[in-house]
Order: C-alpha cells, then sequence, then structure tokens
C-alpha cells in the first residue's frame, strides 16, 4: 500500500512540474520564473504533496481563466502592444474614451 501511495505522489509530482513548466503556471502572484514556478512547485509537491497538489489545481485553473479572460495578451508581440498603447492614445486625445477607461485598457494590455 505505501508503494502505491508512493508511486501515485511521484507520478502526480512529475505531471505537476512538466504542467507548470509548459503553461507557466507561478507559485505565487509574482511573474513566472524559474525560482517561481515548475521547479518550486517540484519541491512543495514532494515536501508536502497533500497541501501543494489540491492547491497547485486550483492555482493552475486560476491563471489559465485569467489568460482567457484577457484575451491572451501574453501571446502579443512588444510591437502589437505598442501600437495598441497608441491607438489607445490617440482615442483619449480624441475624447472618445475617458482616462479611467485609457489606465485600465493600459494596464489590462502592459500585464499590470
Amino acid at each position: 500500500m505505501v508503494e502505491f501511495i508512493l508511486i501515485i505522489v511521484l507520478a502526480t509530482t512529475i505531471w505537476l512540474t512538466y504542467d507548470a513548466s509548459t503553461n507557466k503556471i507561478p507559485a505565487t502572484k509574482q511573474p513566472y520564473s524559474i525560482n517561481n514556478g515548475a521547479l518550486a512547485w517540484c519541491l512543495s509537491a514532494l515536501l508536502l504533496w497533500i497541501v501543494t497538489f489540491p492547491y497547485y489545481l486550483v492555482r493552475r485553473s486560476q491563471v489559465l481563466r485569467e489568460r482567457r479572460g484577457n484575451g491572451n495578451s501574453e501571446t502579443f508581440s512588444a510591437q502589437d502592444i505598442e501600437s495598441q498603447l497608441s491607438a489607445l492614445a490617440r482615442l483619449k486625445e480624441q475624447k472618445l474614451i475617458s482616462e479611467s477607461d485609457y489606465e485600465q485598457k493600459k494596464k489590462q494590455l502592459l500585464g499590470i
């Protein structure tokens, strides 16, 4: 029985590490990095699997939902973001959008 549990823990930890690396799921609200991503998830799962694995599933769901909700703004190139920001500035100058709408959309494009 212990061997079966160990196999489950190791298998799910390997999947968790691979998935966190592939989908760039950060362990905290900070941007994804080597110290805040797959490595952190792997070590955490090895040390305290019973808490980490369910938390990872919740965190993964949140991050993927946010990315879908933002229209995948992370896949935009720097030129795309720059052109969108300049278009927003023109709309603001022409008084077609308010200052608060401009700031909100700017933060969304920059991922702030």
